[in-house]
């Protein structure tokens, strides 16, 4: 979880001084398409801004995920209200209204830091790192429908190293988890599969190099799954990709997607049924910068690296998904205080469309973004710094007609 001190330094100025592309930014937002059009269209934010907490300025609220279950959208977060970092979970209506309150899922003596959020379906799985053992090992809670916890949390990793940085996906009868793991004195990433009752299976190790693989991306493929991560195994850190089968067993080699100076991490990865699409952090051009690539279902990287953001200051925590007809993109870009952009790329990976900026309040700033699509529609969730507290928002963003 980040520190509250680290953000705290990044905002010396809390007002809109910088330049930047508020075009696509109306008073009141339009009526959305059920169907956005096959090319895309322009993408409008909605008058939501629902503030989902309501916390004092010493907590700090972040690691936002969100899905959509096909009737509503769930979020899951890190909160330290009462002093300790906990996982909370809400949902809310395709209006953007909280449904049931906030609910608390984890209230125990160590942090919980880093949740995942997957729909099977039926329930939700919610899987986060843990250290309430002393040691941080990765565990899973299920939700119901309707937002209340299923028995108690489940702990799928039991090793001397520590287990962070988790993704949860649901596959097709199952969830499947990857986290990186150092228990073998080396930093690798991991797979497992986890049953629909959250009974786990043997984990697998992924990747065996001699530098960091760090911070992987889940991704159900229609018969297995996609991994990505950030890798420092040669001169600087990069992304890799490999493919596992239904099973949970790995298929074929590591794939390298970036090959540039300066470091490619935080990658988020996102399925587009006959493609993966993948957006990270990049640093090759002297500063903070997303970028973004396509890569076949057999693992093999299509085309050139894209610049989704081209600005002197600093663009990161991309978060990616596939609307069926294009991939989207949310990134925090930080210019002295931090906002949320997002950015439409066709599938062919050619056309980049406006950035858009997702409104805050006055004097605010925000960050990490996490996006989901309803089949009309994104809903956002951020955090932002806003009257001097941290606080979880959530947007609705839609196609105008």
């Amino acid at each position: 979880m980040r520190e509250l001190a680290l953000i705290l330094a990044a905002l010396p100025v809390l007002a809109c001084n910088g330049t930047i592309n508020t075009s696509g930014r109306p008073d009141a937002g339009p009526d959305v398409v059920a169907d956005p059009p096959p090319d895309g269209g322009t993408v409008v934010v909605e008058p939501s801004d629902t503030q989902i907490t309501d916390t004092d300025s010493a907590s700090l609220s972040d690691e936002l995920t969100v899905v959509w279950t096909g009737s509503q959208y769930a979020m899951s977060w890190v909160d330290d209200r009462h002093g300790n970092a906990e996982i909370y979970f809400v949902r809310l209506s395709p209006l953007a209204e909280v449904t049931g309150g906030v609910v608390r899922i984890t209230d125990d003596g160590g942090a919980s830091v880093g949740p995942s959020l997957a729909w099977s379906g039926s329930q939700f799985g919610l899987s986060w790192t843990d250290d309430r053992d002393g040691n941080e090992e990765i565990y899973l809670a299920l939700i119901d429908p309707d937002g209340s916890k299923v028995d108690g949390d489940v702990r799928l990793t039991d090793a001397s190293g520590a287990s962070v940085d988790s993704s949860l996906v649901w596959g097709n009868v199952e969830f499947a988890v990857s986290w990186s793991d150092d228990r073998d004195d080396d930093q690798e990433i991991y797979f497992l599969l986890v049953a629909a009752d959250a009974t786990p299976g043997t984990a697998a190790r992924l990747t065996d190099s001699s530098g960091a693989s760090a911070r992987p991306s889940l991704a159900w493929a229609a018969g297995g799954y996609g991994v990505s991560w950030d890798d420092d195994r040669g001169a600087s850190h990069e992304i890799y990709f490999a493919r596992v089968s239904a099973a949970g067993e790995k298929t074929g080699s590591d794939v390298r997607i970036t090959d540039a100076d300066g470091t490619s991490v935080d990658s988020s990865l996102a399925w587009a049924g006959d493609q993966y699409g993948v957006g990270w952090t990049d640093h090759r051009d002297g500063n903070d910068e997303v970028y973004f690539a396509r890569i076949s279902p057999d693992g093999e990287k299509l085309g050139s690296d894209v610049r989704i953001s081209d600005d002197m200051q600093s663009d990161r925590e991309p978060f990616l998904t596939w609307t069926g007809h294009e991939f989207a993109i949310v990134r925090a870009y930080w210019h002295g205080y931090s906002d949320i952009l997002f950015t439409q790329i066709s599938a062919d990976g050619s056309a980049v469309g406006e950035d858009l900026l997702i409104p805050d309040g006055d004097a605010a700033s925000s960050y990490q973004p996490a996006i989901a699509w309803s089949g009309s529609e994104f809903g956002v969730g951020l955090m932002e710094y806003r009257d001097f507290e941290f606080n979880v928002f959530f947007n609705i963003l839609g196609y105008a007609d």
